[in-house]
């Protein structure tokens, strides 16, 4: 799809030309199949919940402003089976748990702890600098969770 068929096709419709701008973006990302971003992830977030029988629970927290998040994993062989979080916490440490858990869904533990968290949440169009502890925060509960303490 080029983007100026697209930008007619929403202008057409009746769209703002902002809306319309929009539009075109979300569709040419879906086109190219990037994943989703940050923003994505937070408005509809992967694997929320908890584990009955986790083989591993994480905790973070950030003092500062009151974030929790909380990630449980269920090992099995080596491979990452299932992974879920509960977070009390701000729109970027949400979309950020979603965005790992995704990614280490299906894994070995060593691929998980391979993975840069700062690198991944770059790839999926980052955070703003004062929503970074996320970051912090997702690693330290995916680390703990991989120790295999309950």
């Amino acid at each position: 799809m080029r983007l100026s068929s697209c930008w007619r096709a929403a202008l057409q419709s009746g769209a703002s030309s902002q809306v319309a701008k929009l539009q075109c973006v979300r569709k040419l990302v879906l086109a190219l199949n990037m994943s989703k971003t940050i923003p994505d992830h937070f408005r509809d977030p992967e694997n929320s919940g908890a584990l009955d029988s986790p083989t591993g629970t994480g905790e973070s927290r950030n003092d500062a402003c009151g974030d929790l998040l909380q990630l449980d994993v269920e090992v099995v062989d080596g491979i990452v089976e299932r992974i879920l979080f509960k977070a009390r916490a701000c729109s970027a440490v949400i979309g950020v748990a979603s965005l790992m858990t995704s990614l280490a869904r299906g894994r070995s533990i060593d691929e998980v702890r391979a993975l840069d968290v700062a690198a991944e949440v770059e790839r999926a169009g980052g955070v703003p600098p004062s929503k970074r502890h996320a970051i912090g925060m997702v690693e330290r509960a995916l680390a703990q969770s991989l120790s295999g303490k309950v």
